[in-house]
């Protein structure tokens, strides 16, 4: 690039972020030259706008001391790893001084970035802030390469409390009135058939072609460009294959066997690389079953969640199940939690030869915090069974006594007894839960 290209990229980027509508989001980050911070997650889920919100709102940062860059600019995009420094060499020309704060969007779209990046961190000169789309990139391999000094924020699109703000409805979970608390239950109800990705949410009227769009853009620019797959109908099929199944054991041995039924030609092999790719990208988590063995843990099969329950609009299917909607979003507000936790990790659970199942045991250095349940409809006498007695078995086999359902209503504590083992399970709202925050996990 030229260098009046460079100068007229850097000072249009800042005009552009002063115009812009800029919301806060619910994210606490350190601004430190100490750490390198990194953003990664799905795409479009509002990693640029915490950047552009550290610079208008949290730091209120004036031109001159911070840089942005978006790799993925038509404008900016032949530039070369070695061009980051003439970025910074034109900010000092124009301004008369060096930024203080590098924000780098987009950064895995820079051929070679890991060293420009390490070059103007081991200067201890500036505070420098990442995104990234791919877990690979940033959270596995700027960790590696800095031996620590990184610190990665996932970042999901909404909250339910972040959806709530922009509704402009109030959250709470103290006393509330009749009609407070059915405003909450709708809303929530919105809010798992909308999703919390930004752009479907303040543009609701435009929700179903984002969607779609959203899927055609994972699969071309996440997945077919950065790694080079040239079977996109492979990874479309694979990627409704998620949206038909999330919530459920991913069975290699199944999607193997669907794909041929499918004439779609592909080993176990290709499947399971193409499936990490849509981990990589965020398009899917996988979380492993529980159990004290490490080895164990990591050989089981994994549960699949989506990254955001709007993305089940995209294909229709007869009837709803909120039962798995209801435990999608529970997966990612625990997600979210972590960010606070980060000695916390998440399992799924399955006693044998019963067949019952927990749907998630949060551990903190490996030991059992909390063990969740999520059903829609507890109400009846068979339906609470079902639920209590996988909580209750796992609950003794696990020695863990924090034992929670999550569900559309009613707030209760209640000792049980399944076959002599006594535990107290309490249950609660998934829609209070999810404005407590991670305050119902002892510490």
């Amino acid at each position: 690039m030229k260098n009046d290209d460079v100068r007229r990229y850097l000072l249009d980027k800042k005009e552009d972020i002063k115009r812009l509508p800029v919301k806060g989001r619910e994210i606490n980050l350190p601004f430190t030259e100490a750490f390198i911070i990194s953003l990664v997650g799905p795409r479009r889920a509002g990693k640029t706008y915490i950047m552009y919100d550290i610079i208008r709102n949290r730091q209120k940062l004036r031109d001159e001391e911070f840089i942005f860059v978006n790799f993925e600019n038509a404008e900016i995009s032949g530039i070369a790893a070695s061009g980051v420094k003439e970025l910074i060499n034109t900010h000092e020309q124009i301004y008369g001084r060096k930024p203080l704060y590098l924000f780098f969007d987009e950064i895995q779209a820079l051929k070679g970035w890991e060293r420009a990046v390490n070059s103007l961190y081991e200067s201890k000169r500036y505070r420098i802030f990442l995104s990234g789309s791919s877990s690979k990139v940033l959270s596995k391999e700027i960790a590696t390469m800095l031996r620590g000094r990184s610190l990665a924020y996932l970042i999901l699109p909404f909250s339910f409390s972040e959806f709530l703000a922009v509704q402009g409805i109030k959250a709470k979970t103290g006393y509330l009135s009749s009609s407070e608390e059915n405003m909450l239950k709708r809303s929530l109800r919105s809010y798992m058939s909308s999703g919390g990705f930004p752009d479907a949410v303040l543009s609701p009227e435009t929700a179903d072609k984002f969607y779609r769009d959203y899927l055609d853009l994972v699969v071309f620019k996440d997945i077919m460009e950065r790694y080079k797959i040239k079977n996109p109908a492979l990874v479309k099929f694979l990627m409704n294959s998620s949206l038909a199944s999330f919530g459920k054991l991913l069975s290699l041995n199944n999607l193997f066997l669907a794909a041929k039924s499918a004439e779609m030609e592909a080993s176990k092999n290709t499947l399971y690389v193409y499936n990490g790719c849509l981990e990589e990208s965020f398009f899917i988590f996988l979380i492993k079953k529980f159990s004290f063995s490490a080895k164990k843990s990591e050989s089981s099969m994994p549960k699949l969640y989506l990254n955001d329950t709007g993305l089940k609009s995209i294909i229709k299917s007869p009837g709803e199940d909120a039962g798995r909607l209801y435990e999608n979003i529970a997966f990612l507000h625990l997600k979210r939690m972590q960010a606070e936790r980060p000695l916390m990790d998440i399992f799924y659970y399955r006693i044998e030869p019963q067949d019952y199942e927990v749907d998630f045991v949060v551990t903190e250095k490996s030991k059992p915090k909390q063990l969740i349940q999520v059903s829609v409809d507890v109400s009846g006498r068979k339906a609470e069974e079902r639920e209590l007695r996988a909580l209750i078995t796992a609950g003794k086999e696990l020695k863990c006594n924090n034992l929670l359902v999550l569900t559309e209503s009613g707030e209760k504590e209640k000792n049980v007894s399944w076959f002599g083992i006594k535990k107290k399970v309490k249950f609660m709202p998934l829609w209070k839960w999810l404005l407590k925050g991670s305050k119902t996990i002892p510490a």
